[in-house]
């Protein structure tokens, strides 16, 4: 019924969710922790401040804030309208994180893989999200956990290499990184506020990102996603880039089908799981309640046929969306909030 409806952004169609109830897929779902103020406070560093260290742009906007106002009558008089780093050769093929509820580990784990590419020649390295799951003491292993804890774990001890340590989609009762051959370091740890996303993109590379999943959004197949979220943020996912795309071209665009094997050099790809769920229950935040974004979206500010949209890559194989990857409505400027983008972003400082 829905993809025979006129004037829809996306299509959805029968994926390896539809073996489960409706009850079963919302019980699927088990929190993304709350971080507290006092983790924030001792490893989080603010975009602003990380942007005064940054080399690049800092004669340009330096000097300045980070709030979209602040660059003139929009954000897009300094950065491109458009930015895809999966063109760039810097983000991986998506992955599965099957059945366990580990998407926040992919999702900080990709993060690493592609902030270690930016500053590293594009060398793609596959990094351990089981060692994350077994071994970071602040998450539940596939009970849930969240991005930035990934990271803290990355600050102290530093993550594995994929091949040392290889995903299995289930939690271990003991950590066994002792086997670990080299580990990438992190320094620190950024946070973004939800008018500061195009900037951080451009500046430091693909965010992680938390949004709020519905039974819409797993169904998605292709196009550009409007439809229902959850006002709980309950799944992270890794912001890649961004995209503007005409009305009546919508269905032309081909922006997130990526031939992978023009750039992909990654080595020890991990193996699908066929067995697929995110194992996050809904964390309520009422900050989130307070915007009218979070369940439908009317376009934002596209009065002028124009849709914009954000690129995110899933932890669901590439089987699902598009080639593992979804594109989300957002308003001009990005700070919308739309599913929950914007609320929860954070990033890898090596």
């Amino acid at each position: 019924m829905h993809n025979k409806m006129k004037n829809k952004l996306y299509k959805k169609k029968i994926n390896k969710f539809a073996d489960y109830s409706e009850k079963d897929l919302k019980n699927m779902f088990k929190k993304l922790l709350p971080v507290p103020d006092e983790l924030k406070q001792k490893y989080v560093t603010k975009y602003s401040d990380h942007l005064k260290n940054i080399n690049h742009g800092l004669k340009q906007i330096g000097k300045k804030n980070n709030n979209c106002n602040s660059y003139g009558n929009s954000v897009f008089d300094i950065y491109p309208t458009d930015l895809d780093y999966r063109k760039e050769g810097i983000v991986h093929e998506p992955k599965d994180q099957g059945n366990c509820g580990s998407c926040w580990a992919f999702a900080s784990v990709g993060n690493i893989e592609s902030i270690y590419a930016k500053h590293n020649n594009k060398t793609m390295l596959t990094l351990s999200e089981q060692e994350i799951v077994d071994c970071s003491k602040l998450n539940f292993g596939c009970d849930g956990g969240h991005p930035l804890f990934s990271f803290i774990y990355g600050v102290e001890t530093g993550v594995c290499l994929n091949k040392d340590y290889m995903y299995r989609a289930k939690d271990d009762l003991f950590c066994l990184r002792y086997g670990c051959k080299q580990k990438v370091n992190l320094s620190s740890i950024g946070a973004v506020n939800s008018d500061e996303l195009i900037s951080a993109l451009n500046e430091v590379g693909p965010l992680s990102v938390n949004v709020g999943v519905d039974l819409d959004f797993m169904f998605y197949s292709r196009g550009i996603f409007d439809g229902e979220c959850t006002e709980e943020l309950n799944h992270s996912v890794l912001l890649v880039g961004y995209g503007q795309v005409e009305r009546n071209q919508l269905w032309d665009n081909e922006d997130t089908h990526v031939d992978w094997d023009e750039f992909d050099n990654t080595g020890d790809q991990q193996k699908s799981h066929d067995n697929n769920s995110d194992h996050t229950t809904k964390y309520n935040t009422n900050v989130y309640e307070t915007t009218n974004n979070s369940k439908k979206n009317n376009y934002g500010d596209n009065q002028d046929d124009i849709i914009y949209y954000w690129i995110i890559k899933n932890s669901w194989s590439k089987d699902w969306g598009e080639n593992g990857f979804m594109r989300l409505v957002r308003n001009k400027e990005g700070d919308d909030i739309f599913c929950g983008i914007g609320m929860e972003v954070f990033y890898p400082i090596l």
